[in-house]
């Protein structure tokens, strides 16, 4: 149940868009791991665990596993099938490439994340140990060496995952920081343009007739200084 809300979780997407998928985000990116017919990522362990041991996971015979051989099991063959290439190849189609958004004219923030991430990749894992190694088929020794080892790479995961959070918010603080400026810097030329453009249209046309009858006014009164003669008063 954990493992199926966890792949949900991952492939959650908004206006269309994966979340986890980097650039990639028309793509889902975590393979679902109890889909019809068998996923691939289900698959692999199978075969993986077959491989190891010459049994399936549901095989009563398991209970001769022992602790040594399952430890060897799960630092090897188990293990790298977390890592690349079989993590790209059967558990995730998103891009190690995150989506980077311009927030200002010289700064560039990396605003998403995506399912490569060692977190998500750690969190598949204990989850996928815990479910699928047929843990009720095993002696107790075996038992233990899966649950310590789930414990311990769920808490790794944890930690990453919080590292992860920790970059994002500091991404989402510097989002809204730029979203201040922004915000202060529009609301200076909304002013300026109010102060332009918020002119009282009547008393804009009464100022300009007043100034066209000044105009008008000094015209007159300089065509008048221009007929004034001394010779007009002068007797011939």
């Amino acid at each position: 149940a954990a493992l199926t809300s966890f792949t949900n979780t991952i492939n959650t997407s908004l206006d269309g868009a994966f979340l986890f998928s980097g650039i990639n985000a028309d793509v889902k990116p975590l393979t679902d791991y109890n889909a019809t017919p068998t996923a691939a990522n289900k698959q692999a362990v199978a075969d993986a665990f077959l491989a190891a041991f010459g049994t399936t996971p549901d095989d009563p015979a398991n209970v001769n596993i022992s602790d040594v051989d399952m430890q060897a099991f799960l630092d090897g063959p188990f293990s790298d099938l977390f890592e690349d290439p079989a993590w790209t190849t059967n558990w995730s189609a998103a891009s190690d490439q995150n989506v980077k958004s311009r927030i200002s004219t010289s700064e560039l923030v990396e605003t998403s994340t995506n399912s490569n991430d060692i977190g998500v990749r750690k969190l598949a894992k204990a989850y996928a140990m815990i479910a699928d190694l047929g843990l009720e088929n095993l002696n107790e020794n075996a038992y233990k060496a899966v649950v310590d080892n789930a414990t311990r790479v769920a808490g790794e995961a944890v930690q990453n995952v919080a590292n992860e959070q920790a970059r994002l918010g500091i991404a989402q603080e510097r989002v809204k920081n730029a979203n201040d400026r922004m915000s202060i810097q529009i609301d200076i030329m909304t002013n300026h343009i109010s102060l332009l453009e918020g002119v009282d249209p009547y008393e804009a046309s009464t100022r300009v007739s007043a100034l066209m009858t000044q105009v008008e006014t000094a015209y007159a009164m300089t065509a008048r200084i221009q007929n004034l003669s001394l010779l007009k008063y002068l007797p011939l």
